[in-house]
């Protein structure tokens, strides 16, 4: 589930920004910082519907799928979510083929993006099968994915540029930094409403896509108020 690293952002003028934002850090880091970089890359990225809608209902979808096995048990939960072909499998083959089932099989890059995000956040988090779910914290899951995700769509954005204008070690070490800089502020968000959720609902479509925007919104509001 390897994530393409020469995508092409598209050509509109926030996009264009944020690759000119892209650049001219990598040529003058002391006048163009990692925040204002992601603060436009962020502004491109909410006007992106295509990926607000692959993450919503995947995300959404995921999280209802974990938290309705966490209050039902496995077996009910696959009945009711229409995956009885999955009632004699493994319990890390179940995941796997849930994961892909919410990502459309991973057919597209903003699916395969999603799928990686989705797979590398349960490993963070030793997810690795449907076993001692309970000690999932909804609010540290919301936050690892997002991590993961804008980490991942701003890399197959933006990977191969900044190769192509540095060394490879350079560019990993670029790209880490930025990685710590999305972590670090990512896990600085408030999700308290998050208890009041109920993911084994689908509807909750809507309150996913508000939690993306908070993040992409917090990059933004940061690099404003710090300029």
């Amino acid at each position: 589930m390897g994530t393409s690293t020469n995508y092409i952002p598209p050509n509109d003028d926030e996009w264009k920004l944020a690759k000119r934002f892209v650049t001219n850090y990598l040529n003058d880091p002391e006048n163009t910082s990692i925040s204002k970089v992601l603060a436009q890359f962020s502004v491109a990225m909410k006007n992106n519907e295509s990926s607000k809608k692959v993450f919503s209902k995947s995300v959404a979808g995921l999280m209802g799928f974990i938290f309705s096995v966490i209050n039902e048990g496995l077996e009910n939960t696959l009945e009711k979510f229409g995956f009885e072909n999955l009632l004699d499998s493994p319990s890390d083959v179940i995941l796997k083929e849930i994961l892909y089932f919410y990502t459309d099989d991973a057919s597209l890059r903003d699916d395969s993006i999603m799928i990686n995000a989705l797979s590398k956040s349960l490993e963070n988090l030793d997810i690795i099968d449907f076993e001692n779910l309970e000690k999932i914290d909804a609010k540290i899951l919301m936050k690892e994915i997002l991590t993961n995700y804008i980490q991942m769509y701003f890399s197959s954005c933006f990977f191969e540029k900044i190769e192509n204008i540095k060394t490879i070690k350079q560019t990993w070490e670029i790209i880490n930094e930025i990685n710590k800089y999305i972590r670090n502020s990512i896990y600085t968000l408030s999700f308290d409403k998050m208890k009041s959720i109920n993911f084994s609902s689908l509807a909750d479509n809507f309150f996913v896509l508000k939690m993306l925007n908070k993040a992409y919104d917090f990059f933004i509001k940061f690099y404003k108020d710090n300029k």
